[in-house]
């Protein structure tokens, strides 16, 4: 009967441990379910419910990856579920663990929309629409999160980022600078109409 031999504590991740049957590596799991399952030197393997601790340990050590992702930044339900499936997780084990992190609010695209708007003091609502669509945030959550950024608000950033820009075009004429400005509010996802009236007011103090 296949025996445990050896267990090892993993030198690059110290929550899990090496098992090795008959003197080969056969499986890693959390040390918590070492503990749980009563699992030792010299135990017959095959009594072990192996497929049921691998399942749980999916789970867990998922669960725990998800957490770690998170103290970089938040992250949408979209931006997480695809980072685990990167990872290698399980279907099932993903979409326990997004369920999870929604029931303790680590998952929030409404509240992640309207964070990621109010942190953007660089981009229109263009750039900002399609940066969230990108993080696979709803469109209702999307139109939520844009509510208080109005006209005036995008003519501030518009207008703020234009001026940190102008001295660069110092040397260049008044339909140069023109263009150069409209072609960088552009790209940053303003609108014509904010970028027109953000450069007539540059040039006249200019």
């Amino acid at each position: 009967m296949p025996k445990i031999t050896k267990l090892t504590r993993q030198k690059h991740n110290e929550n899990r441990v090496s098992v090795f049957v008959d003197d080969e590596y056969a499986f890693s799991i959390l040390d918590e379910l070492i503990i749980e399952y009563g699992i030792s030197l010299n135990m017959d393997v095959s009594l072990l419910p192996l497929d049921k601790i691998k399942e749980e340990d999916d789970y867990k050590y998922c669960l725990s990856v998800a957490f770690k992702h998170f103290s970089a930044s938040d992250k949408s339900e979209k931006q997480m579920r695809d980072f685990l499936h990167k990872k290698g997780f399980s279907e099932d084990s993903v979409e326990k663990v997004i369920l999870r992190l929604k029931e303790l609010n680590y998952i929030d695209d409404r509240a992640f929309a309207r964070t990621f708007v109010e942190h953007s003091k660089k981009s229109g609502k263009r750039a900002l629409i399609y940066k969230l669509q990108s993080k696979g945030i709803s469109q209702e959550d999307i139109d939520l999160a844009l509510e208080n950024e109005s006209d005036e608000i995008q003519e501030e950033k518009a207008l703020d980022l234009a001026k940190k820009q102008l001295p660069k075009y110092a040397k260049l004429n008044d339909f140069e600078k023109k263009q150069k400005l409209n072609a960088f509010l552009i790209r940053h996802g303003f609108t014509w109409d904010i970028v027109s009236t953000v450069i007539e007011k540059l040039i006249k103090e200019d």
